[in-house]
């Protein structure tokens, strides 16, 4: 047998047992049976697997079958997103922004937003948007607040669509504009909101 193929062969061996107790661990969680994810997740989780150390962060974040833990949530969430999950990234600078289980400090939340928004996550890009456009933990940045939240728009974030349509229908700070106001009133027309619906943004 070729060298290659048998290396190969020999890796879809080893990580098919890991590929399967990743997704028990997955579909436990999903289903509410946190102790059963616990018991799948945890020793990938030790073994520095990323996407497995989100969920045993999250478990403790927000008690799911345990005691709230935010000192355990926050060792798994940061191995995680150290360990390049964007989710953890954004759920990390999340709990910066807050100051749950860390102590408030808008400049680190940027700092692990700004992580995740870079590998396409919107939630971090609205996020982003939002920051800049107020000045939290960033100089005030009217240029790079629009370059987020329009990010973030385009990947399908309500919010952001609701920001942006309002923006340039009443002339905040990006100037109005009303082709791009029709543009993105469109884009939530397609959702099914309307356009005198009273948004509430958070």
């Amino acid at each position: 047998m070729n060298r290659t193929i048998g290396l190969v062969i020999l890796l879809l061996i080893v990580t098919m047992p890991v590929q399967a107790d990743y997704m028990a661990g997955v579909r436990a969680y999903q289903d509410g049976d946190y102790d059963l994810a616990q018991l799948e997740l945890y020793p990938l989780a030790e073994r520095d697997d990323p996407f497995a150390q989100l969920y045993i962060g999250l478990i403790n974040l927000y008690g799911f079958g345990v005691e709230i833990d935010l000192k355990e949530a926050r060792v798994w969430l940061e191995r995680s997103a150290k360990g390049g999950c964007r989710t953890a990234q954004f759920v990390f600078g999340r709990m910066y922004e807050q100051g749950r289980g860390l102590p408030q400090d808008y400049s680190q939340a940027v700092s692990w937003y700004l992580m995740a928004a870079q590998q396409g996550s919107y939630v971090a890009q609205f996020k982003l948007g939002k920051f800049y456009l107020l000045g939290l933990g960033v100089p005030r940045d009217t240029m790079a607040a629009k370059h987020w939240y329009t990010k973030a728009a385009e990947q399908g974030s309500v919010a952001a669509q609701i920001t942006l349509a309002r923006n340039y229908d009443q002339g905040g700070p990006f100037g109005q504009d009303a082709q791009q106001a029709e543009k993105w009133y469109k884009e939530l027309e397609k959702r099914g909101y309307e356009r005198g619906h009273k948004f509430i943004i958070k």
